[in-house]
């Protein structure tokens, strides 16, 4: 949380790069990003006259997600907002805007990369746009299980994912989540291998890797600009 109140000191004072960041839930967390320069931060200081007639400045902070509010994600990114607001005593206001209220996942990646957006919960092929490195979360079967993916994150091959992508775009990934990263979702019967996949048409994000992947296992596939079940990045 020192981060944040770091972040909010540094927009007030209208630097020229801002410093966001936060908690383990993160942007609760999904491969998340935030950052960038400083085009927006005009406008993101506010005050507020107590009953004292003391004024109080606050920071907003705008995060933004593909996700509509009945997800879990989105439930995760409000456990986000109550903390931060909670651990910077109302210093930081966060904003949780859903269903590409900001854009869409791509947008909103390229939108913290320029400093237009302070945050977002976006998919791995979304930060891929700004980080190519990002595209092995594409490979499939990458990981074994849940506590795999923690270790891989939580380790310094996570650490080094954030500090390429911060010297390179100067954008800060806060957390990372998963989505699903070994299953297949579909409304015509279970999948319990290649022979289930056969003629399924499977939306995915605009992904080369993932593409592949599908179509070696028999099925077709559609592009789907914003998708809910992928390695996603806060």
């Amino acid at each position: 949380m020192e981060v944040i109140k770091r972040y909010a000191i540094e927009r007030s004072a209208k630097m020229k790069k801002t410093i966001s960041a936060m908690l383990a839930a993160v942007l609760l967390l999904s491969l998340t990003a935030c950052g960038g320069n400083n085009n927006n931060s005009d406008n993101n200081s506010s005050s507020a006259i107590n009953a004292d007639g003391s004024r109080e400045t606050y920071v907003t902070f705008k995060v933004g997600t593909s996700h509509n509010a009945e997800s879990f994600f989105y439930a995760g990114l409000a456990e986000f907002e109550r903390l931060v607001e909670e651990n910077t005593k109302g210093a930081v206001q966060v904003e949780v805007f859903a269903d590409e209220a900001l854009g869409t996942e791509g947008e909103m990646a390229e939108g913290v990369a320029m400093g237009t957006v302070d945050a977002c919960l976006v998919g791995s092929s979304s930060v891929a746009k700004l980080d190519s490195n990002f595209n092995v979360f594409s490979l499939p079967y990458l990981f074994i299980d849940s506590d795999h993916v923690d270790a891989v994150f939580a380790g310094e091959p996570g650490q080094l994912f954030r500090d390429n992508i911060w010297n390179s775009n100067h954008v800060m990934i806060l957390d990372y989540w998963d989505s699903g990263f070994r299953h297949y979702s579909t409304n015509k019967g279970e999948i319990n291998g290649p022979e289930d996949m056969a003629g399924q048409l499977i939306r995915i994000p605009d992904n080369p890797i993932q593409a592949a992947t599908a179509a070696a296992l028999g099925a077709s596939t559609a592009i789907k600009k914003s998708i809910w079940l992928v390695p996603t990045i806060l």
